[in-house]
């Protein structure tokens, strides 16, 4: 049990508080079950010089866990404080105080009410909020978002208070305003699969002036434009938009997609940032005319129906009971060798049996077993005391576990670690978690994060106080944040050839890390690389046969039909060995530890990635001078982002250049495009090119629809998305088997993205093989 000191107001009635304390929990009243949540407090001190902590307390019935941060508040003086909690379970309020060495100052309960894990939340920073109620019309990323008005304060100065969002919209407000640590902090969300829109108009300069380095075009002016035609590529059938609009100007950075354009001015301009994205537009929305233009509910639509192809491991750790498992499998730590027990079992026998009787006969005193018996069991005993502390050690022992998340193009790398303390026996512990970490309780039964918790936080260090374990008992912690980011330098290329796809390049290791067991992960194949140490570059070639299948998009999860037997990551990284029946602590921690990531349906989606193991890790844990050992190791995933090289005129885009994911209206959302059974019903795909690729027409386009070589009439509807006219259009398609789509560009929207509609509109289940 560990635990901030619990305190409990006083009943009687004294002296008014000299603290004055108000609270907004969430980002603009809202927050969501199973992630951080920032709390702002802010306290007036009208009595003398006070010190003590904010404390917020969460309670979901079973657990209570106090998040605490120590303040100092002068005579008359006025402080603002954010702190984050983890709010696990679904807890109806959190409870706030202030607390001195006195006791209790002040204190307030706030009722809350959380969004489910998988809504859809999108943060508005912008002088003109009510504008973007249109979103709540959409379809976006899956599921209809809700809007969170946000301010300056709001921008916490970790990224983990905005995770409940999905989407942030900059417009017409101040970013200059933001300090550095709010800027890191929204640079590693957007890195860590977040989307940042940003709309330029009259209001450019102010509007870019702290994300300039985020946007994917450099601004360098503006200019008046009497029409917006090159909108209605967006919104085929909208009004057009005519009347002075200002358009802020610039050049799209090298990489970046420029998906609307009118007279050589960009328009809209999307670029990936780490596994995010972020969309500048160079007209303000707000503005008249396109304040009441009827295409912005189609071109939003467009621009953000699909959700971001992130790799699962990016959402951090969602299986506990795998988590728990990573932290308690600590490196000789296991059970004794099955010989040892045998070995002392039979010696124990032999001794309290035949040695004691034969030495006693010969002594001719038999009489004497009365006693000998008792003495050679408490020896024996004794024995097995010592033997048990040879074996479990008389030392503490953190396991120290980490997944590295590293762009080549981001400073900071995000990191989710888990934090296990082993105890030889019943002992009291500080932990302390140096850096500016967020940490929370391992939420297991029977490991961690049950009774109450305390933990304290700052900017330098976090720690778990009166952290109370049990003899030969574990406890856990969970750890997020951000740290430098080790130097890889990636030239890579996807090349198109004669002989398919090849992926080229190399990956330069500045760091001062050496990567053990590394494996390069593309869509569909993985190619072993061995060692990579500081100061080596790393030859990279591989072609990919495996072209004919997409790749589900990373947050494409559910029932693990298809993800978990059809996603081959944990093959690729530990083979075809069984983890479970293994004696290898250290896989088998590896092992759990990418499986409390991942979970049992997750992908690794349409990425290519450079994975390697090392025996360090960038949690700097202590034990507040208590002497412990320390077993660390981690997990580095680099993302390698290629550039497209084709010397040919017209490209032949293959499957595997495509992340799939199912639209909400879909009537089953179990399914896949790949060997599923397709019930009575409607099923809605959404396609989209795994990598920006920039085209001006579109050729061709072929449907796969295969049933197991079945060549007959398949009885389905089958459907295309017309981003013309914005509405499913049936298709003639009534055979298995490949299907030239006519007049196909209206088919393909912007991006290169597909939706395909099948119905099945009969009773029985028809087997699908491939659908794309």
């Amino acid at each position: 049990m560990a635990g901030l000191p619990t305190h409990t107001p006083n009943a009687q009635t004294e002296q008014p508080s000299p603290i004055q304390m108000t609270s907004l929990v969430g980002l603009d009243g809202y927050c969501l079950s199973e992630q951080w949540v920032p709390v702002r407090v802010t306290l007036e001190n009208t009595g003398t010089d006070l010190d003590g902590q904010v404390e917020v307390q969460v309670n979901n019935g079973l657990n209570q866990w106090n998040f605490a941060q120590a303040v100092s508040l002068p005579s008359v003086s006025r402080k603002e404080v954010t702190l984050y909690a983890y709010l696990y379970g679904s807890p109806n309020n959190i409870q706030i105080s202030f607390v001195s060495d006195e006791g209790v100052v002040a204190t307030t309960t706030q009722n809350i009410a959380c969004l489910q894990t998988n809504s859809q939340l999108v943060g508005l920073w912008t002088s003109t909020p009510s504008i973007y109620n249109i979103l709540t019309t959409l379809i976006i990323s899956g599921a209809r978002p809700s809007t969170a008005v946000l301010e300056i304060a709001d921008f916490p100065t970790h990224p983990e208070g905005l995770d409940m969002l999905q989407m942030i919209i900059i417009s017409d407000v101040d970013t200059g305003t933001l300090s550095d640590l709010q800027r890191q902090a929204l640079s590693s969300w957007v890195a860590n699969g977040g989307r940042l829109l940003v709309a330029g108009g009259a209001g450019w300069q102010k509007t870019v002036s702290g994300v300039a380095d985020l946007l994917p075009v450099v601004l360098s002016g503006s200019v008046t434009v009497n029409e917006l035609g090159g909108l209605l590529e967006m919104a085929p059938q909208a009004d057009p938009l005519t009347g002075d609009t200002v358009l802020a100007t610039g050049a799209p950075r090298e990489g970046a997609e420029i998906l609307a354009v009118q007279e050589d001015i960009p328009l809209i301009v999307r670029q990936k940032f780490g596994f995010g994205e972020v969309f500048f537009f160079a007209f303000d929305p707000a503005l008249a005319p396109l304040r009441n233009w009827t295409g912005l509910e189609v071109m939003y639509q467009t621009l953000f129906v699909a959700q971001r192809d992130v790799p699962t491991w990016a959402n951090g750790y969602v299986e506990w009971t795998e988590a728990s498992s990573a932290v308690s499998n600590v490196p000789g730590l296991g059970l004794p060798s099955i010989f040892l027990i045998c070995g002392f079992l039979g010696l124990y026998t032999l001794a309290l049996g035949p040695l004691n009787y034969l030495v006693l006969r010969k002594l001719k005193r038999r009489e004497l077993a009365w006693i000998t018996i008792p003495v050679l069991v408490v020896l024996f005993s004794c024995g097995a005391f010592v033997l048990g502390l040879f074996v479990r050690g008389t030392r503490s022992v953190i396991n120290n576990l980490a997944i590295v998340q590293v762009w080549p193009e981001v400073s900071q790398a995000r990191v989710h670690g888990l934090v296990g303390v082993f105890s030889p026996n019943r002992n009291l512990y500080n932990v302390e978690l140096n850096g500016n970490f967020v940490a929370h309780p391992l939420v297991n039964f029977g490991l961690g994060g049950s009774g109450e918790w305390g933990i304290l936080h700052n900017e330098e260090k976090t720690v778990v106080p009166d952290l109370r374990i049990d003899a030969g008992g574990i406890e856990g912690v969970v750890v997020e944040g951000d740290t430098p980011a080790p130097a890889f330098v990636s030239d890579v290329h996807l090349e198109f050839g004669a002989s398919g796809l090849t992926i080229d390049g190399e990956v330069q290791n500045n760091s001062e890390l050496t990567l053990h067991d590394v494996i390069l992960l593309a869509p569909g194949q993985a190619q072993e690389l061995g060692e990579f140490g500081p100061g080596k570059a790393l030859a990279i070639s591989l072609v990919l046969s495996n072209t004919g299948i997409a790749s589900p998009n990373g947050n494409t999860t559910g029932y693990p039909y298809y993800g978990y037997y059809a996603d081959t990551t944990f093959q690729d990284v530990f083979g075809t060995t069984n983890v479970n029946s293994s004696f290898d602590q250290d896989l088998r921690r590896r092992y759990s530890m990418l499986q409390a990531a991942m979970g049992y349906g997750g992908t690794r989606g349409s990425g290519l990635y450079l994975l390697g193991w090392t025996d360090s890790s960038p949690l700097n844990v202590t034990l507040d001078g208590k002497g412990f050992k320390n077993e660390a190791t981690s997990i580095y995933i680099i993302a390698l982002n290629p550039t497209i090289e084709s010397t040919a005129s017209v490209l032949t885009l293959p499957p595997a250049m495509f992340a799939w994911d199912r639209l909400e209206n879909s009537t089953n959302l179990d399914f896949s495009p790949y060997n599923s059974y397709l019930y009575e019903g409607e099923y809605n795909i959404h396609y989209k090119l795994s990598q920006p690729i920039p085209y001006q027409t579109v050729k061709a386009l072929t449907l796969h629809l295969t049933d197991y070589g079945n060549t007959g009439q398949h009885n389905l509807n089958i459907a295309l998305w017309d981003f013309t006219r914005n509405e499913w259009t049936p298709i003639d398609c009534t055979m298995w088997g490949d299907f030239e789509v006519p007049d196909p560009a209206r088919f393909v929207g912007t991006g290169g993205t597909i939706q395909l509609q099948i119905i099945n509109p009969n009773q029985i289940s028809i087997d699908l093989e491939r659908a794309d």
